[in-house]
């Protein structure tokens, strides 16, 4: 038996016990060593092939001693061939490489510079692709605008249509209304005052005794197609107008030809026309130039004219004395660009049986007369203003006064201007029902010449021609000798005109020979 107090054997029991402790720890710490340092192998391995499979891809054809992206080795030199007589490929630490990886590297087809350039061509793909999408973004933001704007514009006019009061249009005709009311109420007292005042009304002679006497300084003129007609050219309305003479031109009703929605679609009706209407035709008229005669003595305020042969400035007429309420052949304008052009230019397409087209946009280059449909020049409106609420004289010439707003003109002088009629007929003859709706949209109600009535004290007419008519005028007032001094420019374009017509008889003549002479060439060669 041990004894457990003997100090010997408790202390070589203790040596042994120590020695045998830290024989186990050394033990277990190497094993632990040898783990860490497995589990590091491993890791390395994990990742040479990661990189190897990533990084290192060599083409196909790629030689067995080239190099990767940081110069190491991709294969050994030495091969070696396995048990079945494949090639051993190993990486620089010598650890072979499994089938996929050499799989890999045998599809791969380019080097590392390509690659940069790849990545750099896809960059700037997805840079034009962002700055193409900002582009359709910005579009698509401008789209909204415009839509929430026309939504806006028309909300506006829903609310207009359903409010007609605050509507502009609507407004403007109401103040027409108010102040065509108000200018009748006036015109109907003062009309009458004065008709109690004046018992017995003007006559021709009257008229013609105070022109004589200077008695009127502002004479205004209101004419038509009827003072043209001694010069060749037709009226519209009457039995030999001009709306009867368009049987050949295939229109659907006569006044289609100044119809400016039928001028769009078909503009060869009206260009036929115009080859008659064209100005240079024909010579101005003894009312034309009596027109000059009041010109000269400086007592014509303004002419109002309908007419578009332009004859009032070919007899002498100054263009401050004259608005042309339906426009001219002076002017011509593109329907659809807009440009302008002078009477030279449309001139010859017309004699020549063609269209005129805008040398800019193709388009159909139109004179400048008011056509149905368009609205009366912008001088029109203003002079109407001016010079009428002034006259001390209207003369109504050659016009049926029918066509609106020219019609309702007559109602625009003062009340006390006496009002003279030179026409073949009578026209606009006073209605006693007031219609302002009627007047200013081209009715008969409300006003009008008084001729036959008993409170008439201002209406004159002279029922017959023009010419006669003036011509009657001239002699009562004593104007002869000035007004046969005027007439002397119209014999020299009479000369002139006849000269023309013998020159271009000779030269119809010398083409027909022409033409003969080339027929009988071609005759003889065939």
């Amino acid at each position: 038996m041990i004894d457990p107090n003997n100090c010997e054997h408790k202390r070589k029991h203790s040596y042994y016990v120590g020695t045998q402790i830290q024989n186990n720890e050394e033990l277990i710490s190497q094993k632990t060593k040898k783990k860490k340092q497995n589990e590091k192998t491993d890791k390395k391995n994990i990742n040479n092939k990661k990189g190897i499979e990533k990084d290192i891809k060599p083409k196909i054809g790629f030689q067995i001693d080239s190099k990767n992206e940081k110069g190491n080795t991709l294969v050994n030199t030495n091969q070696k061939k396995n048990d079945n007589g494949n090639e051993k490929i190993k990486n620089e630490k010598g650890i072979v490489l499994n089938k996929e990886i050499r799989f890999k590297k045998e599809i791969f087809t380019g080097t590392n510079e390509e690659k940069e350039k790849n990545k750099e061509k896809q960059k700037e793909k997805q840079k034009e692709k962002q700055k193409e999408k900002q582009k359709e973004k910005q579009k698509e933001k401008q789209k909204q605008k415009q839509r929430q704007n026309n939504n806006y514009n028309e909300r506006i006019q829903i609310e207009n249509e359903l409010l007609p009061l605050n509507h502009p249009i609507i407004f403007e005709l109401l103040q027409n209304f108010k102040s065509e009311i108000e200018n009748y109420q006036h015109h109907k007292k003062e009309s009458e005052r004065l008709a109690k005042k004046n018992p017995s009304p003007l006559s021709f002679q009257d008229i013609c005794n105070k022109l004589k006497n200077n008695e009127f300084k502002n004479v205004v003129v209101m004419c038509g197609a009827g003072i043209s007609v001694a010069a060749g050219i037709p009226d519209f309305r009457s039995a030999n107008g001009l709306y009867k003479q368009l049987d050949g031109y295939e229109l659907p009703y006569p006044e289609a030809i100044f119809d400016i929605s039928y001028f769009k679609d078909k503009p060869h009706p009206f260009f036929r026309l115009s080859k008659k209407l064209f100005p240079g035709n024909f010579v101005p008229t003894k009312t034309h130039y009596f027109f000059r005669l009041l010109q000269k003595k400086r007592i014509l305020r303004m002419i109002f004219t309908q007419n578009i042969d332009t004859l009032e400035r070919v007899a002498g007429i100054k263009d401050q004395y004259l608005v042309e309420a339906h426009g001219s052949f002076g002017k011509a304008t593109c329907v659809k660009c807009k440009k302008k052009y002078g009477q030279n230019f449309i001139k010859p397409f017309i004699f020549k049986d063609q269209i005129p087209k805008c040398v800019n946009c193709d388009g159909v280059v139109k004179p400048d007369i008011v056509f149905f449909g368009e609205s009366v020049p912008k001088r029109f409106r203003i002079q109407k203003n001016i010079d009428f609420p002034k006259a001390d004289l209207l003369l109504v010439i050659g016009t049926s006064l029918v066509v609106q707003p020219f019609c309702s003109l007559i109602e625009e002088v003062s009340p006390s201007c006496p009002r003279l009629l030179i026409n073949r007929e009578t026209v606009r003859r006073f209605s006693s029902e007031f219609n302002i709706f009627s007047q200013i949209l081209g009715g008969e109600g409300g006003g009008g010449f008084k001729f036959d009535l008993e409170d008439n004290y201002r209406d004159i007419k002279w029922i017959g021609e023009c010419d006669d008519g003036i011509q009657k005028m001239v002699d009562l007032c004593g104007w002869n000798q000035e007004f046969d001094e005027i007439l002397k420019e119209r014999e020299i374009l009479f000369k002139k005109k006849k000269q023309n017509k013998v020159e271009e008889m000779g030269k119809s003549v010398e083409n027909e020979k022409e033409k003969g002479k080339e027929k009988e060439k071609e005759k003889e060669k065939d």
